[in-house]
């Protein structure tokens, strides 16, 4: 649950009181963001255009900060980490990112410019082109844009501080881009020194902002049992805020407008057809989600405690189960190594891991990790194991892969001939409407207002009194048509962002043939909905881009230009085929080409090295700025497991971070040269300079078997370090007071408002004279330890503040002078350890409660024996192998009830039990799937019952009578289904007298006037909400109930067959009209059979014993009879 700002009346923004409690009714100590996470959206979105200036985009990430800041409401501690210089392993990424991030902007320009010609050519409106756009390169430590946004940053937090009730008791610690270090470890640097420090609360509430993967890992190495990861939902409905097609929008609106309307009140619209100075504040973002690390560390638990023997190491430990999981996924690549070429993360590779750890365990005898060091031995065993079943693996992905493209060829085969169809069926509709429509339609002619509107043709010469006559003859044959046109063309007149507009309901078929003609002639697009006399016409600004403007147009044309010059159908040629004999030898040949025939073994040690070091990184923070993995691609499990020598351990040296412009010149692309000094400007652009080789314009990627651009390696050369550093200290004489400054390294600042126990201390350190204060847990209320000196430049409390001027579009949103109320100063971490301790829980700790229950087991499809690595559900294979097998709906861990909502004390009321378990059972599963709107129907069932639910306290109680009388269940023996008359097949038991009304001895199928279907429309006539407390709704949560006595039924369940025996309607049948599928046929005779006990009856005489086979040939008599 997300609050969001609101307006009054008179326009004034009203901000969420963040002082108030978290309405998510979960409470958090600190708050941490890794703010990169945040500049990039904020400053280049993907969905939505970019603001106008460098000054709008710090306002934009001042926007979604208060937004992350309202989702949490930290009360101690909130921590901005903004990416400083990195190690030298993470700069090969870098590298690779921006050089191809400037080459895509080089491709787009050329489409662009191909574009244009094509417009002028076809005689189009061409849109200007727009100058200067925004480099998002210069998002990187030391360019001026990172510089100003650490002092708007710096001003807002004063701001805030001053000014925000939400604000004013916390401490904030802003490390910037001057600060050496990636964001996210720094913060878990902070984390680490805050644990070892005497006074630490074991039971501090951590909140983590940020999308990247490895958030999750570094959050499971802090053994910090109190973390949760606030993250953007990422989903197949999210869409980046998108609401969905357009033909849900509609039904979305419509929906709400019925519900409105027959509550008497004013239809609000929400969604994506928001409209007013709210809903496009709001922009309809990405809902947030929070992933709470104690859920996954049970997981984790379940997972491996009781599948393995843990004698050799004297029992599990869940803590050290953690950091070896954590060493695990390394093989499967991150921000430092490639992965595997055997191990793909989508081919279920952590699973392939994981299942190998458990088999090889007790050979390794003990823990592969130490904490954040290595046990070479053990690492050396379990690559070995890996080796052992290297070549499986590799042909298991290529037969994958080639399932993959024939599946993507069919899919692509599949699309077209649907369009082709769909286009068909659309000219087939058109013409049949406009068979009624003169094409000359005076009508029309005149409702254009004139020979001024005509398009050309024998009615380019009428006058304007012909032109009267033709209008008064249309109004005078249909008034409706002149509102009609008005409604559309004013609809045309729309800025591009309307909603979409429903065109009147009652209109005959000559005047909605006139409505499509009159929108042909406008251009506005439409969407039709129904079908005959129930059809509804929508006026939409979405879709084809019927109603955009050039710009929009010309945007949206330029961006599938460049998406299909990025996407490739087809692979490039393998030339290493993996999987094929000899693929080892193509591989290394093919890869690393020029390297020698003993080249493996040295990438092999680079790799061994680089997870020892990526694992110290993780856990201790970084042993060494200047180590790196030289190569493009990893070597094999066999190479490694030889390479790694457990008698010489990794002992990196730590050496220095580089210095912003430094880096700058070893990860920025010529075409970014302008964010650096002009004389290292030129050592990039000058291709006969001493490190133009290092800057290649044109640049191979490699595919590697993949699809899109974005995924392929880029081959770049790796910067000579002593070289760079060499030619930059040639030129450091010639930087400029300013430029010296920002290529100098910087440390975090501490800010407090007035009135916070270390206001004092951080005053005191202003001086005269200015002085080191110590920090310690000794202080009330302070929660962290460390050491602040002052700042020379940092502004006095109780003072006037002048933010910085502001040369943005949005002058009114920028911030203005206020009365400044806090204090800040440097701020350093305690000193480390000399030999760091292994993390694990902290003694003394209150472990939260446990949170899975039933309703978080794997959901498999019934009859559908597909395991869980092609589920791609690693979570949900991990719970589904050792809890209790699924019988029908009952679960231990609920008591039986499926939920684990109970009856609030002290309520007696009648009312039917075994219902309400049953539909709270369905209410949780429907949440948990994140099925809203059948939680919501749900809940309304409850409510007509007269039942109230607690969600805060999972109770349940009966509050008032029913709104409606409920009728009994059916008994379990009842079958879903009428039974099926055969010889072969024994008659399934009669049902209780109060159902025999809903069900008839006919076949199967009913024909149409079935006593089937006069309860049916009986069943029709409650309203939808009321429908589903009718016995005997499909969606009872057991349709097998565990008392039958019998097997599980193997079919699954059908719901294309209605209770009453209605036939499936003619979409759901298959080209023959008759139902679709043996499947389906077979798996209602098991639900019979296995509601009759589980007996499974005799084949009939000479067919085969495939219960299948005899199913379907049932089915076939059934209707045959018919």
């Amino acid at each position: 649950m997300e609050e969001r700002p609101t307006w009054t009346d008179d326009g004034v923004r009203v901000p969420v009181d963040t002082s108030r409690a978290n309405p998510n009714g979960m409470e958090f100590d600190n708050l941490y963001l890794d703010m990169n996470g945040i500049i990039h959206p904020a400053s280049h979105p993907e969905d939505g255009p970019p603001p106008e200036t460098e000054d709008d985009m710090y306002l934009a990430i001042f926007d979604y900060l208060e937004r992350v800041f309202a989702a949490v409401r930290p009360r101690r501690l909130l921590f901005m980490a903004i990416d400083g210089v990195a190690p030298r392993a993470k700069m090969n990424q870098q590298r690779a990112r921006r050089f191809r991030s400037a080459q895509e902007a080089q491709e787009k320009e050329e489409e662009e410019t191909r574009l244009r010609e094509e417009w002028a050519k076809e005689g189009r409106e061409v849109p200007p082109r727009k100058e200067n756009l925004f480099d998002s390169n210069v998002i990187t430590p030391g360019t001026p844009f990172m510089d100003r946004l650490a002092l708007f940053l710096r001003t807002f937090v004063h701001c805030k501080l001053s000014t925000d009730p939400g604000w004013a008791g916390i401490e904030v610690i802003l490390s910037d881009g001057s600060v050496p270090g990636e964001g996210e470890h720094k913060i878990m640097e902070y984390i680490r020194s805050q644990r070892r420090q005497p006074g630490y609360d074991p039971d501090t509430r951590h909140a983590l902002h940020g999308l990247d993967a490895d958030l999750i890992m570094l959050s499971l190495a802090t053994h910090e049992p109190h973390f949760c990861i606030l993250r953007e939902y990422v989903g197949p409905a999210s869409g980046k805020g998108k609401g969905g097609s357009l033909s849900d929008q509609i039904e979305a609106e419509m929906q709400q407008r019925a519900a409105a309307e027959a509550e008497g009140r004013e239809a609000l619209v929400e969604g994506n057809f928001a409209s007013g100075r709210q809903g496009k504040e709001a922009g309809n973002p990405t809902p947030f989600q929070f992933l709470q690390i104690a859920t996954l560390r049970e997981y984790l638990q379940i997972e491996f405690a009781n599948t393995i023997d843990y004698a050799c190491v004297g029992g599990f430990d869940l803590e050290r189960v953690i950091d070896d999981f954590i060493f695990l996924c390394f093989f499967v690549g991150n921000d430092f190594l490639p992965h595997l070429p055997s191990l793909d993360i989508r081919l279920g590779a952590i699973d392939t891991l994981v299942d190998l750890y458990k088999a090889c365990f007790p050979k390794m005898g003990g823990w592969v990790c130490d904490g954040g060091r290595v046990h070479l031995g053990r690492a050396k065993i379990f690559c070995t194991e890996l080796s052992l079943i290297e070549d499986e693996l590799l042909q298991k992905h290529r037969s994958a892969e080639e399932r993959d493209k024939d599946k993507r060829r069919r899919r692509d085969s599949d699309v077209k001939n649907k369009e082709a169809c769909r286009k068909h069926r659309e000219m087939m509709q058109r013409v049949s409407d406009f068979a009624q429509v003169p094409r000359a339609s005076a009508h029309l002619q005149a409702l254009h207002g004139g020979p001024g509107s005509a398009k050309g043709g024998e009615s380019g010469g009428h006058d304007a009194a012909t032109y009267q006559r033709s209008a008064e003859l249309a109004l005078g044959r249909d008034a409706s048509l002149l509102e009609l046109f008005n409604q559309i063309q004013e609809f045309a007149q729309l800025p591009d962002d309307a909603p979409p507009c429903k065109l009147p309901s009652h209109l005959n078929s000559y005047q909605r043939a006139m409505a499509m003609q009159m929108c042909d002639e406008l251009t506005v697009a439409n969407k039709r909905q129904g079908a005959d006399a129930n059809l509804e016409i929508w006026l939409v600004k979405q879709g084809n881009g019927a109603n955009e403007s050039a710009a929009a147009r010309f945007k949206r044309e330029l961006d599938a230009m460049v998406k299909k010059r990025n996407t490739f159908d087809e692979a490039e040629e393998d030339t290493v085929q993996l999987g094929v004999p000899g693929w080892k030898e193509r591989y290394y040949a093919r890869k690393f080409a020029g390297l020698g025939d003993g080249a493996h073994t040295d990438i092999a040690k680079a790799y061994a090295e680089g997870l020892c070091w990526v694992m110290r990184y993780y856990y201790e923070g970084c042993c060494s700025w200047g180590w790196f993995f030289p190569y493009h691609y990893a070597p094999f499990a066999t190479d490694i497991a030889e390479a790694i020598d457990p008698d010489e351990p990794f002992e990196p040296e730590l050496g220095t971070p580089f210095l912003p412009f430094e880096q700058l010149m070893a990860v920025l692309p010529p075409r970014s040269a302008s964010a650096l000094p002009n004389a290292l400007a030129e050592i990039m652009r000058d291709p006969s300079s001493e490190l133009a080789d290092c800057y290649p314009v044109d640049f191979q990627i490699d595919l590697n078997g993949k699809k899109f651009a974005w995924q392929a390696v880029v081959l770049l050369p790796f910067i000579e370090e002593e070289r760079l550093l060499a030619t930059i200290q040639e030129y450091a004489g010639e930087f400029s007071a300013e430029e010296q400054r920002r290529n100098s390294h910087g440390k975090p600042m501490l800010f407090v408002r007035d009135g916070h126990p270390l206001f004092a201390p951080l005053v005191k350190c202003y001086g005269p004279p200015p002085s080191a204060v110590q920090l310690t847990a000794d202080i009330p209320r302070a929660f962290l330890s460390g050491c602040v000196t002052c700042l020379e430049d940092a502004p006095p409390p109780h003072k006037l503040l002048e933010p910085p001027a502001f040369h943005g579009l949005e002058v009114g949103r920028a911030l203005k002078d206020f009365v400044n109320l806090a204090v800040r100063a440097t701020f350093a971490l305690p000193p480390a350890e000399a030999t760091p301790s292994r993390p694990t829980l902290l003694a003394n700790v209150k472990m939260p409660e446990p949170r899975l229950t039933r309703a978080d087991a794997p959901v498999i499809k019934q009859g559908s024996f597909v395991t869980a690595r092609r589920m791609g559900g690693d979570a949900q294979r991990m719970i589904g192998h050792h809890l209790p097998a699924r019988q029908g709906s009952s679960s231990s861990s609920y008591g039986g009830h499926g939920h684990d909502y109970r009856r609030a004390e002290g309520d007696a009321a009648p009312v039917d039990e075994a219902r309400v378990h049953a539909l709270l059972a369905q209410r949780l599963a429907a949440r948990v799937g994140r099925q809203f709107t059948d939680a919501d129907r749900l809940r309304d069932e409850l409510r007509a019952m007269g039942v109230e639910i607690d969600d805060r306290v999972k109770t349940w109680r009966v509050a008032r009578a029913a709104t409606m009388p409920v009728l009994p269940r059916p008994p379990h023996h009842a079958p879903p289904y009428p039974p099926p008359q055969s010889a072969q097949y024994p008659v399934a038991p009669a049902p209780h007298p109060a159902y025999a009304q809903y069900y008839s001895s006919g076949p199967m199928l009913h024909p149409p006037g079935a006593p089937g279907h006069a309860a049916y429309a009986a069943y029709q006539q409650y309203p939808a909400h009321q429908q589903p407390l009718l016995p005997p709704p499909p969606s009872h949560p057991a349709p097998y109930p565990s008392s039958a006595g019998g097997p599980a039924p193997q079919g699954r369940h059908d719901n294309r067959y209605h209770p009453y025996g209605i036939p499936p309607s003619r979409d759901a049948r298959g080209d023959q009209g008759a139902p679709g599928g043996v499947g389906s046929a077979a798996s209602l005779l098991r639900q019979q059979i296995a509601l009759n006990g589980g007996a499974r009856p005799p084949p009939p005489a000479g067919a085969p014993t495939d219960l299948n086979r005899s199913a379907a040939e049932l089915l076939r008599q059934q209707l045959k009879r018919k």
